[in-house]
């Protein structure tokens, strides 16, 4: 991941080692022009010294302000990184064939495990550049007084380097646990505060917190024990860094009893001590960072890598023109606990059909198998002589028009909700809402077609929202129309009406999948398909 992170932004991470050498180099040379300093100090020159602290201060702002730098270009090479990830995820959501049941993962991905990502990962990267450029000129500055104190700060560095090194399992096992714990309080979250009105009108609602507290403590616990070992490596780092000082300060001495460097190198030696250590620190910090959050990173590998041709299935066939045969014989699908058997049947073009019996007989099973999105079954499935589990879902999805039980609004315009992104079906807009008669409901609203509706407060009913899920279909052209349980949330003079609507379009494929008890609107149907009998 680190050299797409590079790659994708190389300019601006140029711009980043840039301002990290600039301000190391500088940091450096303001404790060599303080050595310097010091030694005229000590010869009785005054005004000298004063030049040289002068000197000092300048090289100081300037290694001050390309840190500024450092930090802004850093940021917004993550937070570009960190928008380009989530593009491609999303992106990866809506070209997925995978049925996707639970949302929980997704949300944790593109929040909390970008957060760590960007927080330990990106950053401990950046931060571990700018601590090799920091090590890399103090050490240049002390090669310039006495060999030794190079090869004493070197073998010194190795050792702080090791330390994280040997807590590489557990740093992946805690961010692994705070990512896992986060997901199922989301999870929890959702599923429990979705039922709030149930719990509050039961005499529930007080004590839900005994449900979700076990999963927030769990994430809480997780960030603890993460500070837990980050604190036992910073302490055998400090440790290190303790003793490491105290030998650099001993050695300098005693080269300066020798008369192999000046008393004014023992007296600095202290500022090329504290930039040693305090990169080596950052080093040793980051580096854990960096392991930790390596985990977070192999979630996103397979978005950098870009599919071949060679890659794709072979065995995928395109649905090139509408449907107009559909075959089931001996198809059955088999659950954990039960294996469901379905009828023979055959679907012409044009034909109403519909699929009814009792809940659990299988009809949101055949729903699925039809469309394309459950594919472990045994027997025949065919759309125009393809078996539907070989046909490409893209293909599918462009001919098939399914209208679900529970239809989603979103919370944006009326317009919107049935475009769906795409102006150019907005011709056909107006039309399309006489067909799904919703157009009389609309035209009394506020603003039309551009009112904003929002699922939670109510403004427009189920059987509404269930209309424009047809709408959806219909403006794109879909004229093979599956509806689960479809007109569920209309009474049953609008049932009846969106029902006739479709039964009298000789072009479209009705497969209305119901337990409704209407036998005369079942009966106009050209096909009633009886699961469970």
């Amino acid at each position: 991941m680190i050299k797409d992170f590079v790659k994708r932004n190389l300019g601006l991470f140029s711009l980043v080692v840039l301002a990290s050498i600039i301000g190391m180099a500088a940091g450096a040379g303001s404790s060599v022009i303080m050595a310097y300093a010091f030694n005229e100090l000590i010869e009785g020159r005054f005004y000298s010294f004063i030049r040289y602290e002068s000197l000092f201060l300048l090289v100081n702002i300037i290694s001050d302000l390309a840190m500024i730098y450092f930090g802004i270009w850093g940021q917004m090479i993550i937070q570009r990184y960190n928008h380009f990830l989530r593009a491609a995820y999303i992106q990866d959501l809506g070209s997925s064939e995978v049925v996707l049941k639970d949302n929980n993962a997704h949300i944790n991905a593109l929040t909390n495990d970008l957060l760590l990502l960007s927080e330990k990962y990106l950053w401990g990267f950046l931060k571990m550049v700018n601590a090799v450029f920091k090590i890399l000129f103090a050490i240049v500055a002390l090669f310039t007084f006495h060999w030794s104190l190079v090869i004493a700060a070197i073998f010194l560095a190795s050792m702080m380097i090791v330390i994280p090194m040997l807590f590489n399992k557990q740093l992946t096992a805690v961010t692994k646990r705070i990512s896992a714990s986060n997901q199922e309080l989301i999870a929890s979250l959702n599923d429990w505060l979705g039922g709030l009105f149930e719990l509050r009108w039961n005499g529930a609602a007080k004590k839900l917190w005994t449900r979700i507290s076990p999963k927030a403590k769990a994430l809480e616990d997780s960030y603890v024990k993460n500070e837990t070992v980050d604190s036992w490596i910073g302490f055998f780092g400090n440790i290190t860094g303790t003793i490491s000082q105290f030998a650099l300060i001993l050695l300098a001495s005693y080269l300066s009893t020798r008369g192999l460097v000046t008393t004014g190198v023992v007296v600095s030696v202290g500022d090329f001590i504290y930039l040693i250590f305090t990169g080596l620190v950052t080093m040793s910090n980051n580096i854990t960072s960096h392991i930790s959050g390596k985990v977070i990173s192999e979630k996103y590998q397979h978005l950098l890598q870009t599919k071949q041709p060679a890659d794709t299935e072979t065995n995928k066939q395109v649905l090139a023109g509408q449907p107009q045969l559909v075959k089931v014989a001996g198809l059955s699908y088999e659950y954990p606990n039960k294996t469901i058997k379905f009828p023979d049947f055959t679907i012409k073009e044009g034909s109403k059909v519909a699929i009814v019996g009792p809940s659990g007989v299988g009809k949101t099973t055949l729903m699925e198998i039809l469309s394309g999105e459950l594919t472990g079954y045994q027997g025949v499935a065919q759309i125009n002589d393809l078996d539907i589990k070989n046909i490409d879902q893209e293909s599918l999805r462009e001919k098939i028009g399914i209208i679900p039980q529970t239809s989603h609004v979103f919370k944006t315009t009326i317009a919107e909700n049935v475009l769906l992104f795409d102006e150019g079906l907005k011709t056909e807009l107006a039309p399309t809402l006489e067909k799904v008669n919703l157009a009389a409901t609309v035209q009394g609203m506020t603003d039309g077609v551009e009112t904003v509706v929002d699922p939670a407060n109510g403004t427009m009913s189920g059987g509404e929202m269930q209309r424009i899920s047809l709408a959806r279909a219909l403006i794109r052209g879909k004229e093979f129309l599956i509806m689960d349980e479809g007109t569920s949330a209309l009474d049953e003079a609008n049932a009846r009406d969106i029902v006739q609507r479709l039964l009298n379009q000789p072009e479209i494929t009705l497969l209305m999948v119901t337990h409704t008890s209407d036998h005369q609107l079942v009966a106009q149907f050209d096909q009633v398909i009886k699961l469970g009998a």
